[in-house]
């Protein structure tokens, strides 16, 4: 009985982890790659990808954020977008685009890839 009460426990442990795991960088698929984040970096290259990645970076009021962003596109679409605290502004990325921070919190960034094969780079820094 204590066994079985165990098994349960930690399968509901690993399915809630993957939900949350799954939550925090949005619903996409990527086939022969990866998608990878350090500070500062997001990059990927991969056969497939489609669906949004989401990256959370925290940023303080009044800092400005500069981006740079380069994609090499075999077939697919792939677009970048930068998110408001709240999720009510979304702005397109572009290499060198530059925004301020109005509100200090934390920010999304997010890649959707339309059945993309390729590779993308996306670096930012805050001045």
């Amino acid at each position: 009985m204590k066994k079985n009460r165990t098994i349960i426990i930690l399968l509901i442990l690993i399915l809630t982890m993957g939900v949350l795991s799954g939550c925090s960088q949005g619903r996409h698929k990527i086939e022969n790659g990866k998608i990878f984040s350090e500070e500062g970096l997001l990059q990927g290259d991969y056969g497939f990808f489609d669906g949004q990645y989401l990256k959370k970076v925290d940023f303080q009021e009044g800092s400005r954020v500069t981006f740079g962003y380069a994609v090499g596109t075999l077939s697919g679409e792939l677009s970048a977008y930068f998110l408001n605290p709240t999720d009510d502004t979304r702005y397109l990325i572009e290499d060198d685009a530059t925004y301020e921070i109005k509100e200090s919190g934390t920010y999304k960034i997010e890649i959707v890839g339309n059945s993309h094969s390729g590779a993308f780079a996306l670096e930012w820094k805050i001045d």
